[in-house]
């Protein structure tokens, strides 16, 4: 039986209608996903129970309203998962994605724009030892991929 299958028996979590929604998965990261901090707490004992966890890879954030963040934030910013402090961050990085508490992508949109530009301006190196044909295509090339 995989985690996916114990958390989602578990009852706990984020479901739409029957379907559980409460991890992403890609590889050897998750993603828990739960609707309030006790039901998050629970996810992570299964967890803690069936899998070995990086702490210090191990991230948490609380995402909603600005109402019910004030909710959350009040009772604590942060979990206690065997015996390990997980403080809160203000953002995360899921699969390469910058979220921020607001579920607002302005923190993704600016690492993407300072690392873009910082490769456009590497091509500057070059520049000298290319025919514009040649700067065009690597240009055109970089800002379709």
């Amino acid at each position: 039986m995989s985690i996916d299958d114990l958390l989602a028996d578990s009852g706990v979590g984020c479901f739409v209608g029957f379907t559980f929604v409460g991890t992403l998965a890609y590889a050897d990261d998750y993603v828990l996903i739960a609707p309030t901090p006790s039901a998050m707490c629970q996810l992570l004992m299964i967890c803690d129970i069936y899998v070995r966890l990086n702490m210090d890879k191990t991230e948490l954030i609380w995402t909603g309203t600005k109402h019910n963040l004030s909710k959350i934030l009040g009772s604590g910013r942060a979990l206690t998962l065997g015996g390990a402090h997980v403080a809160q961050s203000d953002d995360v990085c899921v699969l390469g994605v910058q979220l921020s508490s607001d579920l607002s992508l302005d923190k993704h949109v600016n690492v993407v724009s300072v690392k873009c530009f910082f490769q456009l301006r590497q091509l500057r190196r070059i520049r000298r030892s290319l025919d514009d044909d040649s700067v065009a295509t690597l240009v055109h090339a970089f800002v379709a991929s």
